[in-house]
């Protein structure tokens, strides 16, 4: 395996930990997952090659980083919105002021990375 094929496979994994870490730390754990639980154990995988793609961009186009960390920012925020709201809704205006707050961290967090490589 080559070393991108590599941390694609640890994105997917980490996807899938944090996606169990949360089912935890939110106390929704059962020995059977949900439709829903299915669709956002689907969403962080999703999330986590897009994370990837944003790690592997570092060294090219900052608006294309910028975009792919953006996207990867909201996929995250979806899947912890529908597993705390236990359910596919509209969320409140302050779970979307957090939308604002986990967009402003994230990308602050990349931009710093990206100081750094």
């Amino acid at each position: 395996m080559s070393e991108k094929e590599i941390s694609l496979a640890l994105s997917f994994l980490n996807s899938a930990l944090i996606f169990i870490r949360r089912i935890f730390v939110l106390n929704k754990y059962d020995k059977k997952l949900s439709k829903l639980q299915f669709l956002t154990l689907f969403l962080s995988i999703l999330n986590g090659f897009l994370f990837w793609i944003s790690l592997n961009s570092f060294k090219k186009s900052l608006v294309y980083q910028v975009t792919t960390n953006i996207t990867a920012t909201i996929t995250s925020w979806t899947v912890m919105i529908f597993l705390v709201n236990d359910e596919c809704k509209v969320p409140t205006r302050q779970q979307f002021v957090s939308l604002l707050f986990y967009i402003l961290t994230d990308t602050s967090i990349m931009l710093q990375t990206r100081l750094l490589v």
